[in-house]
């Protein structure tokens, strides 16, 4: 539908193309130009790409607004609900005004704040919530309203309010956040006046208490919540304003994919999984967003991917997420190479005695500076910190001196040679040379017409 809808613009400008914005969500989509003819255009043409495959845009649900301008749109309404948000925009005064891209000036802003219905049905979830579980302790209510409160607060895919600042929508900027930790307060405290006899001061007490909490600016300070005890491992109850969520982290799918396309590179790294991939391989290139670790280059469809473990099984590595990674499997060819080595310069060092010993040396050195470092700081004690310190010094100069030693050693080490037929007397025939000699004397019997001994 995307594809049909930017066909439709065939000005040569490419500004044009460029300002149509198309955002769908399952069977609802919302198209956004600043040239009402445009917006006709692709009116016209999404009614003859839906009549194609039998179907047709609900009139009901179909609106032509404007978000500045109520005089503008069809019904005198300006904004749009989409996916529970209502979004609109309101004149202000240059010092509160957004900046388009060339940071200029617009004269207005974009508020994305949740629908009335929204917000209702929210708190009518909280309330069945919580009369259900009037027998039940705090810690199961906690529980069970935390994930609703967050699942409210933080949106599934949400769209850029106030040019990308932290937070989905600006339920804090219009103070709906407030609102509804009051309204749930206001529950909560008759769930608990009812527990204590109907003694709200007793209940109070009982059930909220003094919590430090983090400001903004880095700070800590002191507020009362809804929680079983002071401690922070206590079970608190999440309030809707502290739950943020960014909405630059949340990338567009292309008009143009499908998750039956076959493209496995890319619906595994946007959902880390794929019904034509390993759940392991799903996983890492979510985890990776696609790149190689070795070179950061982005894989496609054709390369090969091979798993690779950071830190290689020789060395002790484990077979567990974190230690992990997709390469190219040229990448992976290069990377194994220089474990082994490094796998191969490890084993000859703890074959050295020399390097045993120092370093044996070095690890008693620094327990006794650790040690000393833990005692009263008198002038004796610091003069044996700065001598033991010395001596690390030393001990780790001559273990590089050692390790510089041995790697010319390697680098000198002569490798084997071909051997050279001087002459067969110089060396014991081998299997090749009596054939050869046999070759030879038949030659030599059949020119002498002699049979040779």
């Amino acid at each position: 539908m995307e594809t049909e809808v930017k066909k439709c613009i065939t000005s040569k400008d490419n500004n044009l193309k460029k300002e149509l914005n198309f955002i769908r969500y399952a069977d609802d989509f919302v198209i956004m130009h600043k040239d009402k003819k445009v917006i006709l255009k692709c009116k016209e043409v999404i009614n003859t790409w839906l009549n194609d495959i039998g179907l047709e845009l609900k009139p009901e649900k179909t609106r032509l607004t404007h978000t500045l301008n109520a005089s503008l749109s069809e019904d005198g309404i300006a904004g749009f609900n989409f996916l529970g948000f209502h979004i609109q925009q309101y004149a202000v005064g240059k010092h509160q005004s957004s900046r388009n891209q060339r940071n200029q000036i617009t004269g207005f802003i974009t508020l994305i704040t949740p629908t009335k219905e929204k917000c209702k049905n929210h708190q009518e979830k909280l309330g069945e919530i919580i009369r259900k579980s009037k027998t039940e302790p705090q810690i199961a209510l906690i529980s069970k309203l935390n994930p609703v409160i967050r699942g409210w607060a933080t949106p599934p895919a949400p769209p850029l309010a106030r040019g990308g600042l932290k937070g989905g929508s600006d339920i804090k900027t219009v103070g709906e956040s407030g609102q509804q930790d009051y309204l749930t307060y206001l529950k909560l405290r008759r769930w608990a006046k009812r527990r204590c006899k109907n003694k709200s001061s007793v209940g109070y007490a009982k059930y909220w208490h003094k919590r430090s909490y983090t400001l903004l600016n880095g700070k800590k300070s002191m507020r009362v919540e809804f929680s079983t005890g002071t401690k922070p491992e206590d079970a608190k109850l999440a309030k809707h304003g502290d739950i943020e969520c960014s909405s630059t982290k949340y990338v567009k799918v292309k008009g143009d994919r499908s998750y039956y396309d076959g493209d496995f590179i890319y619906w595994s790294t946007r959902l880390g999984k794929h019904p034509e991939t390993s759940t392991r391989v799903a996983t890492l290139l979510k985890k990776q967003k696609g790149k190689c670790t070795k070179c950061l280059h982005y894989f496609t469809s054709e390369d090969m991917i091979e798993v690779d473990h950071i830190i290689p099984k020789a060395e002790g590595g484990k077979d567990e997420y974190k230690n992990l990674q997709l390469l190219h499997g040229h990448c992976h060819d290069t990377k194994t190479k220089e474990d082994s080595i490094r796998v191969r310069e490890n084993k000859e060092e703890l074959s050295s005695p020399e390097l045993k010993r120092l370093k044996t040396e070095l690890d008693t050195v620094e327990i006794e500076i650790k040690r000393r470092k833990g005692l009263k700081l008198s002038e004796a004690n610091k003069t044996q910190i700065e001598r033991l310190g010395l001596v690390k010094t030393d001990l780790i100069n001559e273990i590089k001196s050692v390790r510089k030693e041995m790697k010319s050693l390697r680098d000198k080490k002569p490798q084997p040679k071909a051997k050279k037929l001087k002459g067969r007397g110089t060396r014991k025939p081998d299997k090749l040379d009596l054939i050869i000699i046999e070759k030879e004397r038949q030659q030599m019997e059949k020119s002498l017409k002699v049979k040779l001994p």
